[in-house]
């Protein structure tokens, strides 16, 4: 991986962060010290449910994991996945956490929801027509089916 490859990672992964993260507006923090930052769950507006996906990589390992969660408008767990998959790629593995995902809801006939991911990029890419290459337009083609 090059020097500017894990520049660009570094600050798509740090925009996805800001944007997954909710701060309280009451936050009294000082420069220097640490402050917590709440991470919450959101109920779709449009859908019945809603299945939040994310998929982490062990670097040099040619490990990774996905996993996904349904939970209905109340926010009442409906179910979950999770399973392994050895792709390095962070942005292959969150287009793979999408896939697998949605074909685990819709199998079990969940299909009005929401799929709410920190793959920004991802999303875009399912959205727009990608003019990628393999193996992630693989999977963009498998989520747009």
């Amino acid at each position: 991986m090059t020097v500017q490859h894990k520049i660009n990672w570094i600050k798509e992964a740090d925009h996805e962060i800001s944007k997954a993260s909710t701060r309280p507006e009451d936050s009294n923090t000082t420069v220097g010290r640490s402050r917590t930052i709440w991470l919450r769950w959101r109920a779709s507006t449009d859908h019945c449910f809603t299945l939040n996906v994310d998929g982490n990589v062990k670097y040099g390992t040619q490990k990774a994991g996905i996993g996904g969660v349904i939970r209905n408008d109340k926010g009442e767990w409906i179910g979950g996945i999770m399973c392994r998959t050895c792709y390095e790629d962070p942005t292959i593995v969150e287009a793979r956490a999408i896939v697998e995902c949605l074909d685990w809801a819709w199998k079990k006939g969940i299909c009005d929801l929401e799929v709410q991911s920190d793959a920004s990029q991802v999303v875009q890419w399912i959205q727009d027509d990608l003019d990628g290459r393999r193996p992630i337009r693989q999977c963009i083609e498998e989520v747009k089916r």
